[in-house]
């Protein structure tokens, strides 16, 4: 809902647009003191209007259009600082696992899962199981396995769909 007719309205495209180049350069201008980084700011500015556009039908914005955009600018920024934490540490772990070599540990959890996986492999019906062989590892595409078992493309895909479910199930810890 609109405070007052003189805001565009963001839920059709024209107003959309509209409501873009009026509040993106200012937009622009407070991310960029945050972030330092023009392409960053931009996508902070791009990921506002696009959030704006996703929850067009469910957003009221009750008070000053501006300052609204503002605080949602501020949230994308905090969102995408966590999320670049996150991946600096992961890719910090990645580095020292990178370096290490495998602990015993390591060989039982991959003997382990080995294991699991021919289990799975072996509880797939045997049309799934073939299916499955020459998709991952033969490295066929669906069109050739296709025509190597006289199936449609379509039986193809949902064996392989439904045996990747199997084998994610058998991955996830069970209750």
């Amino acid at each position: 809902m609109k405070p007052n007719t003189n805001q565009p309205d963001f839920r059709n495209p024209i107003g959309l647009k509209v409501l873009y180049e009026q509040y993106s350069p200012r937009l622009f201008k407070f991310c960029l003191s945050f972030v330092k980084d023009e392409q960053a700011a931009k996508e902070v500015v791009q990921e506002v209007f696009v959030t704006i556009w996703e929850k067009r039908n469910s957003i009221e914005i009750k008070g000053n259009l501006e300052a609204y955009l503002v605080k949602l600018a501020k949230f994308k920024m905090i969102d995408n600082y966590r999320s670049t934490q996150r991946l600096e540490k992961l890719y910090a772990t990645l580095e020292v696992n990178k370096t290490s070599e495998p602990t015993p540990e390591d060989h039982a959890v991959f003997e382990n899962t080995k294991k699991q996986d021919l289990s799975t492999i072996k509880e797939l019906p045997k049309k799934a199981q073939k299916i499955f062989f020459l998709s991952r590892k033969k490295g066929l595409t669906n069109k050739q396995i296709a025509q190597n078992l006289d199936v449609s493309e379509k039986t193809v895909e949902y064996h392989i769909k439904n045996s990747l479910k199997r084998f994610k199930a058998s991955l996830l810890p069970h209750k």
